[in-house]
């Protein structure tokens, strides 16, 4: 573009190169991840929670919980750990609350299973205790 007068759109070398979101779209994903765009699912697990949930390579899942741990599958659901949530406040500054954290995320990396204990609730006696199968397709 170095040495093109404006306008530059007379001259498609004068064109500004596709911007990075452009060719990012059009390259082939990686071997093994899906095409498909991927998704952030947020589950709410209550006493009786699903036993079983199905998700695609590259999915985030967002669990409401204090903990978790992976018993098995560690190959194909990643750990990210637990968080507090936290919101911009109009002073600029990210605030959180005090406490355990609320929310476990966990990305799909590889086709395969996964078996997750997380815990509920807050500390002993009214920690509760819920074991998950996850699939990544």
């Amino acid at each position: 573009m170095r040495g093109c007068a404006r306008p530059a759109s007379h001259r498609p070398e004068c064109d500004p190169p596709p911007s990075r979101w452009a060719r990012g779209s059009r390259r082939r994903p990686p071997k093994g991840v899906s095409a498909a765009v991927a998704r952030v699912i947020e589950l709410r697990p209550a006493e009786e929670g699903p036993p079983s949930l199905t998700l695609r390579v590259g999915d985030l899942l967002m669990v409401w919980a204090t903990g978790a741990r992976v018993r098995s599958g560690a190959d194909s659901l990643e750990l990210l750990g637990p968080f507090l949530i936290g919101v911009l406040g109009t002073d600029g500054q990210v605030h959180a609350p005090e406490g355990l954290p609320s929310k476990v995320a966990l990305v799909a990396r590889r086709s395969g299973r996964a078996e997750i204990d997380f815990a509920l609730g807050g500390p002993w006696p009214a920690l509760r205790r819920m074991t998950m199968t996850l699939v990544v397709e």
